[in-house]
């Protein structure tokens, strides 16, 4: 046996007899350490496919491009996977895209849009949108510069999911939005919120709120009401004005607020927040819960404020009112 295959066999009977976390630990620090590691690695690479992971593994730990280059061509998918993924974050040359699998093309959108690596997203996107169309292209955008996406957003838009610009992208997203909503008539813009409704109440609670007071629909809020607590943390003035406008009033009927929005709608003072007490009286659920939310010194003051123009000389409070009162 020479040399490089004992080292081999040395190597793996070390590991064998250790668990999975304890295994990984040695075989980082035996790749950090041992001088005859690119011999041994070759050795591996040229074995079963758990011989080849743990060379691909020590080749990670150990920063070796060149090991790493060599598991990109691995014949077993999920270590071509991991190679790939550990060069797009290396900052390697990972060839041909056009060339690989569909599983693999979506790990390398997959990676660039999670690292934001605009410079080797901007170089593939003409070629993934020529060999693969909109909704691959879609997929890589968000990984690209702002000016790709402001180029490209207008014709990949109707592929793309636009929560995933959120990250690196809330400002050509938010001017797209207000350009579409702009240039809409108000009773079709119905489609455009919902694209985009969700994404929009994950940008700058700022700008969402000027988008919503000028252009959401005038029956309804868009957009899951879970994202309007991030609003109100900004501004509990403005979202209260925006739930209690006359032609949401049938909406906000039927219309279970979180918690979490009602949490932080309670920090306004009494006689702000009276407004939407009034507007929820009806419904002697929604307004416990809002009872609920306030201080326990305020309820009282704020339920008055709800019935002050009712007559409540014969009126009895619902069992949940009670409860909070």
């Amino acid at each position: 046996m020479n040399a490089v295959l004992a080292a081999t066999h040395a190597l793996l009977a070390s590991l064998d007899r250790l668990s999975y976390p304890e295994r990984m630990r040695r075989l980082a620090q035996w790749a950090r350490t041992a001088p005859d590691r690119t011999e041994v690695c070759a050795d591996l690479r040229a074995q079963s496919p758990y011989a080849r992971q743990l060379a691909l593994a020590a080749a990670m730990a150990a920063r070796d491009t060149a090991g790493i280059t060599a598991a990109m061509g691995d014949p077993q998918p999920s270590i071509r996977g991991a190679a790939l993924t550990a060069a797009l974050r290396a900052g390697l040359p990972t060839g041909d895209h056009v060339d690989r699998p569909a599983a693999e093309r979506r790990r390398v959108y997959r990676v660039l849009r999670r690292r934001h690596t605009p410079e080797v997203a901007d170089a593939l996107i003409g070629a993934v949108r020529a060999e693969f169309g909109d909704e691959e292209a879609a997929a890589l955008l968000p990984a690209c510069h702002a000016d790709t996406v402001r180029a490209l957003l207008p014709d990949l838009e109707h592929a793309l999911n636009l929560e995933r610009l959120v990250r690196w992208h809330p400002g050509p997203l938010l001017d797209r939005v207000r350009a579409r909503l702009a240039a809409t008539p108000p009773e079709r813009r119905g489609r455009i919120w919902g694209d985009a409704a969700g994404a929009v109440l994950r940008c700058d609670p700022a700008q969402a709120l000027d988008l919503l007071e000028r252009y959401a629909p005038e029956d309804r809020l868009p957009g899951p009401l879970r994202g309007y607590g991030i609003l109100a943390a900004c501004d509990a003035t403005r979202v209260v004005r925006l739930l209690i406008a006359p032609g949401r009033a049938a909406w906000l009927a039927r219309t279970a607020l979180p918690p979490t929005l009602l949490r932080r709608l309670a920090t306004l003072p009494t006689g702000e927040l009276a407004v939407l007490a009034v507007r929820l009286r009806e419904r002697s659920r929604a307004l416990a819960a809002l009872l609920d939310a306030v201080a326990p010194a305020r309820r009282g003051q704020l339920y008055d404020l709800a019935l002050a123009d009712v007559d409540t000389a014969t009126l009895v409070p619902a069992v949940e009112l009670m409860e909070v009162l």
